[in-house]
């Protein structure tokens, strides 16, 4: 898409972009370097503010994985500004740091997670010998949260067709908000929610249950490890794991 606006770009002279005075974007590490050297040749003239977390680029293959190629190659180095916003208002310190061990074993460079002083439960981790077992495992985590005040429960898993299954395994026992069939029509309410991990970036809930990270459904590799990164972080109070098999090593 980006190289075909440039291309538009240059064949229709317009001035559509020139009103346009500074451009702010959020989630940058979602755009490909590509989406930067375009915006900068369209809005010349522009600013920016760009925010982001490189930890959190859940597309791997396409986003941003460093800021150093946007910073020296696209930007002016010598002009802009680079900040670290370190401090984590979501997380409680358990949370928090469980999942920096994750960015601790990653080859990117990352920064250091600074959770505002709010303890909460440890994490859990449940290992279950079936997958019934596992069903009924998260059927009591997703009551513990609600026993303990709190309003939304989130189950991640890995893919879209995973959480169709998981919520199909769930429904006899629990109610769960089901996902529709066109996920564009999809709304978030209090509750337990099955989605797969793309569609809760972005999100949070009081509570997360991460359904069956094993080593075979993660890999002990960047990209399965910014996926985990992100599942860890939409939980504001508490986190659980359930899981059959060998844990992924990321969460060891």
């Amino acid at each position: 898409m980006a190289q075909l606006t440039l291309i538009k770009k240059r064949l229709k002279h317009t001035k559509d972009f020139e009103y346009f005075r500074h451009v702010v974007i959020d989630e940058a590490q979602d755009f490909g370097v590509m989406i930067f050297c375009l915006l900068k040749i369209l809005f010349p003239s522009c600013t920016y503010t760009i925010m982001g977390d490189v930890s959190q680029n859940i597309y791997y293959d396409a986003g941003m994985n460093s800021w150093d190629v946007m910073r020296n190659e696209i930007f002016n180095p010598d002009k802009d500004k680079f900040y670290i916003l370190a401090k984590s208002y979501r997380n409680t310190i358990e949370i928090s740091e469980y999942a920096g061990k994750i960015l601790k074993k990653c080859s990117f460079e990352t920064y250091e997670i600074q959770p505002i002083i709010r303890h909460g439960k440890n994490v859990t981790l449940t290992k279950a010998n079936s997958e019934q077992e596992m069903v009924m495992a998260a059927v009591e985590m997703a009551k513990s949260i609600f026993e303990n005040g709190y309003d939304t429960t989130a189950i991640i898993c890995r893919t879209i067709e995973e959480a169709r299954r998981v919520e199909g395994l769930l429904i006899p026992h629990i109610a769960v908000t089901q996902l529709p069939d066109n996920l564009e029509d999809m709304t978030f309410k209090n509750g337990i929610m099955v989605l797969p991990i793309h569609m809760t970036k972005g999100l949070e809930f009081d509570g997360v249950i991460i359904w069956n990270p094993d080593e075979y459904s993660y890999r002990s590799d960047d990209a399965d490890a910014k996926l985990l990164y992100v599942a860890i972080t939409r939980a504001m109070h508490e986190l659980y794991i359930v899981y059959k098999g060998n844990l992924s090593k990321l969460l060891i």
